[in-house]
């Protein structure tokens, strides 16, 4: 089927975006405690009630990067939806490195002592992150992102990264499978509203994008069942 797919004179082109929002969809986990009880101090707009606002920062890969750029715009759509009046301390680039992680880090708790909450949208950021509050020893701190299992577990045993967010790759890739499939065999025409997803049911095609739905959740009650 591979072959066939691309042996075709123009043969179909797709990507995998990342689920958009990943992390802004978690600020609700961390407000609301569904990743695990963490006392949250961020203002809850469901109840209309107020808690002790603890701000929140952001620690991306680039701050030219176009796609964690839309991350960034969704994070701060679902915080004036969610959250109203709260406000990011700061936005920092780590070039995807560990260490740069900590240091940026370091330097957020100290110039922003009121940050109560890092997101990461970069994979060896959430680690660095997390070194760096627990060296601080800012139990006050919780750390959230998108990354891997793997590098997080100590992290998330020690309750100082809450919540590790990621699309659920075998999914994506039985999607994948599926589409394209249904692309060669001409059953998923241009401006199609669904599609057929086999064991993962019909799916919403948003504009040229098909939507997974919601992206797995890495916490202390589930991490050790993944291992990569």
């Amino acid at each position: 089927m591979l072959r066939q797919l691309l042996s075709r004179r123009s043969p179909a082109v797709g990507r995998w975006p990342t689920a958009q929002a990943l992390i802004g969809h978690d600020l609700d986990t961390y407000d609301h405690g569904e990743g695990g009880q963490t006392g949250s101090s961020l203002p809850s707009a469901r109840t209309g009630t107020s808690h002790r606002i603890g701000v929140p920062a952001i620690l991306t890969g680039a701050l030219s990067a176009a796609n964690q750029n839309e991350w960034i715009s969704f994070i701060k759509k679902r915080m004036a939806g969610k959250h109203p009046g709260l406000t990011l301390s700061t936005i920092r680039p780590t070039d995807d490195d560990r260490d740069k992680a900590f240091a940026e880090t370091q330097t957020i708790l100290r110039v922003h002592p009121k940050t109560k909450l890092v997101m990461a949208i970069s994979a060896p950021a959430v680690p660095g992150a997390a070194e760096a509050v627990r060296q601080a020893g800012r139990t006050d701190v919780k750390v959230i992102g998108l990354s891997l299992p793997n590098i997080n577990k100590p992290y998330v045993h020690s309750d100082v990264v809450q919540t590790v967010v990621l699309w659920n790759t075998r999914d994506l890739g039985y999607l994948t499978i599926q589409a394209g499939v249904q692309m060669l065999q001409g059953r998923l025409a241009a401006g199609a509203a669904s599609v057929q997803g086999g064991r993962l049911g019909t799916l919403q095609i948003r504009g040229s994008e098909i939507i997974l739905g919601p992206p797995l959740k890495f916490t202390k009650a589930n991490i050790d069942q993944f291992d990569f």
